[in-house]
């Protein structure tokens, strides 16, 4: 809860007039969080924390890397699945820069190729007063593969997901370089510490 509590704040702060973007980048520990289309079939007698994001039930914990981008999006005439596929873009092209081949298939969130094909990102957003919030989580080891063995993630069999099994900090320069090239610079927020900001990329 206390994330979300962080998001609400800069959205807030975003709402009200300040200038900028941000991008809260956490791993949460071992939580699961429900969506508007959480379907009780996909609980399977989990306790979740309820949200107003997208999507169905998912996992979050050690192992994956989460990015809420608190960004601006306008206030009239919002294309809402335009955004979230500006959001998948910078997901695709990082996971192509780290060797992988990425697709979006015919389920929710996003795939790659390799190891007979697993969901590696789950995306689940939301936009109030023409500010977006919630956001996307990618699985970078297996430990967070572990997680969903208890629930249907997206009313899916638990056995699609899978995770790229690179280091969490090779994924995060490479999503960072593709949030930066997507959307311009932006503040990073880190929830342990969410007084201290600074900018992507560091500019003169």
């Amino acid at each position: 809860m206390e994330a979300l509590n962080i998001q609400k704040h800069f959205h807030r702060s975003v709402v009200e007039g300040n200038l900028g973007r941000f991008l809260m980048i956490l791993e949460h520990p071992p939580t699961y969080t429900g969506g508007r289309k959480t379907l009780e079939t996909s609980l399977q007698g989990i306790q979740v924390i309820r949200t107003d994001r997208g999507g169905d039930v998912t996992y979050h914990g050690p192992g994956q890397l989460v990015l809420y981008p608190i960004f601006p999006v306008g206030t009239e005439k919002i294309d809402v699945r335009m955004f979230v596929k500006d959001i998948e873009n910078v997901v695709i092209l990082t996971l192509k820069d780290l060797g992988f081949t990425p697709y979006i298939g015919e389920e929710p969130g996003i795939w790659v190729s390799e190891n007979g094909g697993k969901k590696v990102c789950s995306i689940g957003m939301a936009i109030d007063h023409g500010v977006s919030y919630h956001g996307v989580a990618i699985n970078y080891s297996d430990d967070a593969v572990m997680g969903f063995q208890s629930i249907r993630p997206c009313g899916m069999d638990p056995s699609v997901m899978g995770s790229l099994r690179v280091t969490r900090d090779r994924l995060k320069d490479a999503v960072l370089k593709n949030f930066d090239s997507s959307f311009g610079m932006f503040k990073i927020v880190d929830p342990s510490d969410a007084l201290s900001m600074f900018s992507y990329p560091a500019r003169a």
